[in-house]
């Protein structure tokens, strides 16, 4: 076993203390980039010779600050329909720099794991600020009839994408050349794989990285030294003991660039260094339905374009906010939608005999049974009918599933088409036994079939909603499903969680791949 070359210092910690000055930054950009918006808006009202009525002109000072402050109070107490007060555009500037920092953090800006070139980063925060500014600017002229300035909006797309932009270069800049140092902001890594491209990723990494990069070596899954490897790099043996090495060796990240590699391999890697709490990431032309599915951000380093599989901590407060969030969710649709519920429930007891709902036995996280609930979408008695349909099957692996299934009733298919049999899983919620966005919660029956890697698909609590579900539902087989569900636990967050919804709402309204 290779001796320790590097101890785990701080280069976690340092990385999130620049999350924090990004933030910061960003914070005063916005501030800044409103504040002057508004005030060249009046200018070149004033210029243009259509001043506002009873509006003097001020120059930048106490006096400018002050209306300033009331047109923002003048808005803000539109909207919430109570009398205006200074005190109210305080919150309301507050609020504008908050929504804007939440809209970018939704779009990445604030994992500085991730590398994004000088151009995406200025599309990002323009794409960011055009989004607040679009939203705001109709709920401003449609809910609270108060007219907005086109003007400011186009200052502040300018100033807020510029100032925000010109802020980040710098930060970056600083970042990169302390990272040349090596000796802040370090990330050591281990880079698996013995092929073309490991050895040319290992190569570059040997000398000085600007994204703080530190090579210990490779790993393959073969004892004998590569014949081609770079003069700099070691070779630290076999990757099968992956969370040894690791440990060993101080590694805060693990590269997986060989091609050679299959599905179970790879994610054999991913949960051997989950357990260490360590981030991996893949090449991307291994992972093609994760690229072509679920989109993501893939990060390109020192050349080689990689998938982030990052190590999700499962704390307190993150279970805390998932659970809180499925509470009051699941609330919201049961108590609001009750009149929905009450028709399904008709709707199903006068198409065809038998209960309104289903219930089935299930798995959870841990392989722990639980019973779901759904409406019944098929005849009573279905699933006695199942062995002699499973010749008929149209999906590869664990799963069974017939585009014109017999069984499905007349309001079923309706049902399964906008995903409204599974509305009453809501009640699975409430009880713990779910969450609102997870892996598909498999049947017993179906454990016997899987792989040893497909099991990494329970490794969390099932939902209702994931990302196989919009990433093309009944279309995907079950490999592809079991790749996305693992990818969305190593990726799980309410940022995640959120964006996954959105897109659950659009593949729910537009039927997409239901059957």
């Amino acid at each position: 076993m290779p001796t320790r070359l590097y101890r785990i210092g701080p280069g976690r910690w340092q990385s999130k203390a620049f999350s924090i000055a990004f933030v910061v930054s960003d914070a005063l950009s916005v501030s800044a980039a409103f504040y002057l918006s508004f005030y060249l808006a009046w200018q070149t009202r004033k210029l243009l010779g259509r001043p506002d009525v009873g509006r003097p002109t001020f120059e930048l000072t106490a006096k400018w600050a002050n209306l300033f402050l009331d047109q923002i109070a003048e808005w803000t107490a539109f909207l919430l329909s109570v009398p205006a007060d200074r005190s109210l555009a305080v919150y309301a500037s507050l609020y504008i720099v908050l929504a804007n920092l939440f809209i970018l953090y939704l779009l990445d800006m604030y994992d500085t794991r991730r590398f994004i070139s000088r151009e995406s980063r200025f599309i990002r925060v323009f794409e960011g600020i055009f989004i607040f500014s679009l939203i705001h600017g109709f709920i401003l002229l449609v809910f609270a009839n108060v007219g907005v300035s086109r003007l400011l909006i186009a200052y502040f797309l300018i100033l807020g994408a510029g100032l925000v932009s010109a802020n980040r270069t710098i930060l970056a800049g600083i970042r990169r050349r302390l990272r040349m140092l090596r000796t802040f902001d370090s990330h050591p890594v281990i880079v698996v794989g013995t092929g073309r491209e490991a050895l040319s990723l290992a190569g570059v990494l040997a000398g000085k990285s600007s994204k703080g990069y530190v090579l210990l070596g490779l790993a393959g899954f073969s004892e004998d030294r590569p014949k081609s490897l770079p003069e700099t790099a070691r070779y630290l043996g076999s990757a099968e003991n992956i969370a040894e090495l690791i440990s060993t060796l101080g590694a805060h990240e693990v590269f997986v660039a060989d091609q050679t590699l299959g599905h179970a391999e790879i994610l054999k890697i991913v949960a051997e260094a989950r357990k260490t709490r360590v981030a991996v990431r893949v090449l991307t032309n291994k992972l093609n339905v994760i690229v072509e599915r679920a989109q993501p951000r893939a990060d390109v380093v020192e050349g080689t374009p990689l998938i982030d599989f990052g190590y999700v901590s499962e704390g307190r407060l993150a279970s805390f906010a998932k659970r809180a969030t499925d509470v009051a969710i699941s609330l919201f649709v049961l108590i609001a939608f009750s009149w929905l519920l009450a028709l399904i429930w008709v709707a199903i007891r006068l198409d065809s005999k038998g209960p309104a709902l289903f219930r089935q036995t299930r798995l959870t996280k841990d392989l722990r049974e639980f019973e779901v609930l759904k409406f019944r979408s098929m005849i009573a008695g279905a699933d006695a009918q199942k062995a002699g349909l499973l010749a008929l099957n149209e999906r590869s692996g664990a799963i069974f599933k017939m585009e014109r299934d017999p069984r499905i009733t007349r309001v079923g298919k309706f049902l399964r088409r906008f995903s409204l049999d599974e509305l009453p899983q809501f009640v699975n919620v409430l009880l713990g036994e779910m969450s609102i966005v997870g892996p598909r919660p498999p049947l017993p029956s179906e454990i016997p079939s899987y792989d040893e890697w497909h099991l990494g698909r329970l490794c969390g609590k099932t939902g209702i909603t994931g990302l196989w579900q919009v990433s093309g539902r009944s279309e995907l087989d079950f490999d592809e499903m079991a790749l996305l569900d693992i990818y969305y636990l190593s990726q799980m967050s309410f940022k995640t969680d959120l964006k996954i919804l959105l897109r659950t709402a659009f593949a729910v309204v537009g039927g997409r791949g239901a059957r």
